[in-house]
C-alpha cells in the first residue's frame, strides 16, 4: 500500500548544532491489470461455433505477470484458456478461444475467465450467449372426411416456426393410391413467429380403397 513516492530524509547534526539535511525519494511503479471479454455472437444455434476473446490489459508502470484461465458451460466443447503471460506497463493482449455449441445445450450458455497476479489480484469477468432454435410444427386437415369416387378432396397442411430463429424447411407429399393429382415438394423458409398454409387437392380415384391417406413430411 505504499504511495506512488517514497521520502526518506537523513539528518546530521554536529556539536556546533549546525544541522545537515539529505533527502533522497524513490518512486513506486506498480502494474495495474484489468481484464475484458467479448463474445462475436450474441446468439447461436446447437453446431455453430462461437468466439471469446480475453484482453488483459496493464494500464500500470510497471511489468506484471499474470495467470488466465476460463470456465465454460460443458455444452460448450473446446480447449479451455490456460496462459501466464507477462505484460509491461501500457500493453494488452487479445486471447481467442472457439468453442462448438452441442445439440443439448440449454438457452443460455455463460464463459467466465480469471486473471490472478503475482501481486494477488484477482479480477473474473463473465459472458453469456443465447442459444436459439427453430421449432418447426405441422398439421394436416381435409376439408371432406367421407368422400365419393369422383369427388374432389382438399388437404390444408399448416406450418408453424414456434422457435426462437428462423428455419428452411422442405415440405413433402407422399400421396396414397387412390387420390389423383400432383403433390410437388414446397421449399419453405419461416422466420421465427412465422407460419404458411398449403393447399393442394386430389380426386378420389374409381378405383380407390375404403380409406386413404395421404402423408406429409416436413425436413429441415
Amino acid at each position: 500500500d505504499a504511495p506512488a513516492q517514497l521520502e526518506r530524509k537523513v539528518t546530521l547534526t554536529d556539536l556546533k548544532g549546525k544541522v545537515l539535511e539529505a533527502v533522497q525519494t524513490v518512486q513506486v511503479v506498480r502494474d495495474t491489470p484489468s481484464l475484458t471479454q467479448n463474445v462475436n455472437k450474441t446468439q447461436v444455434r446447437p453446431g455453430e461455433e462461437v468466439c471469446f476473446t480475453a484482453t488483459v490489459s496493464n494500464t500500470g508502470d510497471a511489468a506484471g505477470e499474470y495467470a488466465v484461465s476460463s470456465l465454460a458451460s460443458e455444452e460448450l466443447a473446446g480447449d479451455p484458456l490456460e496462459q501466464t503471460l507477462t505484460l509491461d506497463g501500457g500493453k494488452a493482449r487479445g486471447l481467442e478461444s472457439c468453442y462448438t455449441v452441442s445439440e443439448d445445450a440449454p438457452d443460455t450458455l455463460e464463459r467466465t475467465v480469471t486473471l490472478e497476479s503475482v501481486r494477488g489480484a484477482a479480477l473474473e469477468v463473465t459472458n453469456s450467449v443465447e442459444v436459439v432454435r427453430d421449432a418447426p410444427v405441422l398439421t394436416q386437415t381435409v376439408d371432406k372426411p367421407v368422400a365419393q369416387p369422383g369427388d374432389e378432396v382438399c388437404f390444408t397442411i399448416t406450418v408453424q416456426n414456434e422457435g426462437t430463429a428462423d428455419g428452411d424447411y422442405t415440405l413433402e407429399s407422399i400421396t396414397a393410391d387412390g387420390l389423383e393429382g400432383d403433390s410437388p415438394d414446397e421449399p419453405l423458409p419461416l422466420g421465427l413467429g412465422q407460419s404458411q398454409d398449403f393447399e393442394q387437392c386430389f380426386t378420389v380415384a374409381e378405383d380407390a380403397p375404403d380409406t386413404l391417406e395421404r402423408e406429409v413430411i416436413l425436413t429441415s
